[in-house]
């Protein structure tokens, strides 16, 4: 296979973690081993797609390339795999079933690339000490990046799983006195496209003394072993897993609100797969049900930017795909649910008090004091977009282009597009029908 692992020299005394079975399948040549959860501090992540350190072995040889698409490992198999969250999904040299076929298989680090913290990873008796530096991944980079096309969840963060852990920093405003708090009195279901700005209102409401923002709550049912706090990594004081593990569909989110000891819940999990089921089993809890929009040359510029990072799939450098993804998303949106209120991005951030307050009145609350200073405000939500998120936690984003972007502070209308998109695609947008439909169907001049 041209530029897979088994060009890396590796040294004779390598460090190395068995890989047990059994394993369970994921779909196709697709397998997955579960790994111990301080694994999860040197994941790939939405915003560190080629962080994880490891390679693959089979009987000892190496095989494959990492940082692999889930769906490419299923497709194509030979070897490919990807380090996400505490989950080790690869394949078989021959895809083979890795159960039945005799060989053992094992993730491994040079020691020439280690550095003490993550030898001691590998170690079995190894206790989690927090958050991992990794050394720079292997240069056999995949041709394509590890995460699936965006659904309706961040790319950023496929499964809030594995978000970076990183800390709310010293001048992080706390939650303060916990609340005796039974059940929820109130939820703010968040609906958008990827790249809506979700996040941001997210991270705004949060603010309130009585809401417990949480973000793309979704991950946390799909998968509570595996899903941590987007700012606290696994060393949460919230989000433990005993508390992520109390959590069912029946009492989500009166249990979240006796976790957080907050009465009003915000769920920006943004999509009709799983608020149509979730929100009625919920329908005698006031709700304000919002979608939030975008102006079609800021979102197709948003998809583009993410693919060109390599976060998500490159179809979506196409900005024709692009727009007609949104405009269907919008369309299901549309189809399947009264919305109190549709925001569009660009007035959220002309007047952000205005907005909140019209998301804040079908659960009987009022815009609070401090709610300006949001940034302050701490934080445990699951996923999200990395700029918001690099705010409350007071760490710049990774990357040139976004540290440049959220270089500015708060609230922005994010012109980035001007940067990110060629006059042709400008062009292409404009001309574009599905752009058209969303332009008259959310009043865009």
């Amino acid at each position: 296979m041209t530029g897979s692992s088994q060009d890396v020299e590796l040294d004779p005394v390598a460090v190395e973690f068995k890989l047990t079975p059994p394993f369970s399948r994921n779909e196709g040549n697709c397998w997955i081993a579960r790994l111990p959860e301080r694994f999860q501090a040197v994941c790939d992540t939405g915003s560190q797609p080629r962080r994880s350190p490891f390679l693959l072995t089979e009987n000892g040889s190496l095989i494959g390339l990492p940082h692999t698409l889930h769906r490419d490992i299923a497709q194509r198999g030979g070897g490919l795999f990807s380090h996400w969250a505490a989950d080790f999904y690869f394949s078989a040299s021959d895809n083979s079933d890795p159960n039945h076929n005799g060989r053992a298989y094992a993730i491994v680090l040079s020691r020439g690339a280690a550095d003490p913290e993550l030898v001691r990873l590998m170690s079995p008796e190894s206790k989690p000490t927090g958050s991992v530096a990794s050394p720079a991944a292997p240069s056999t980079a995949p041709e394509t990046p590890a995460h699936p096309a965006p659904t309706g969840e961040s790319a950023d963060s496929q499964a809030g799983v594995g978000a970076e852990a990183v800390r709310a920093g010293p001048t992080s405003r706390p939650f303060g006195p916990r609340q005796d708090v039974d059940q929820c009195s109130g939820i703010v279901a968040v609906f958008g496209s990827s790249y809506c700005g979700s996040t941001l209102v997210n991270v705004m409401l949060g603010a309130h003394p009585e809401i417990f923002a949480g973000g793309e709550l979704h991950w946390v049912l799909a998968k509570p072993d595996g899903t941590v706090c987007a700012i606290c990594g696994e060393h949460c004081r919230y989000w433990t897993l005993e508390n992520r593990r109390s959590l069912t569909a029946e009492n989500f989110y009166h249990q979240l609100s006796r976790i957080f000891g907050r009465r009003i819940i915000v769920d920006s999990s943004k999509m009709h797969d799983w608020f149509g089921p979730m929100l009625p089993r919920f329908s005698d809890v006031p709700q304000s049900k919002v979608l939030i929009v975008k102006h079609p040359i800021r979102h197709a510029a948003s998809f583009v930017e993410k693919a060109r990072l390599g976060e998500i799939e490159t179809k979506y450098l196409d900005v024709d795909i692009v727009l007609y993804y949104v405009r269907v998303f919008y369309q299901v949106c549309l189809g399947n649910h009264d919305f109190d209120r549709i925001i569009r991005y660009e007035d959220l951030v002309k007047d952000p008090q205005g907005i909140l307050a019209d998301i804040l009145a079908p659960v009987g609350l009022q815009v609070a004091p401090g709610m300006h200073d949001w940034k302050s405000a701490e934080c445990h939500m699951i996923g999200g977009n990395s700029g918001p998120r690099a705010q409350v936690s007071n760490i710049p984003p990774t990357g040139e282009f976004r540290q440049r972007k959220y270089k500015r502070s708060g609230v922005f209308l994010d012109d980035s597009y001007a940067e990110t998109l060629s006059i042709e695609e400008v062009e292409r947008v404009a001309l574009n029908e599905d752009a058209r439909w969303i332009k008259r169907t959310f009043g865009y001049a």
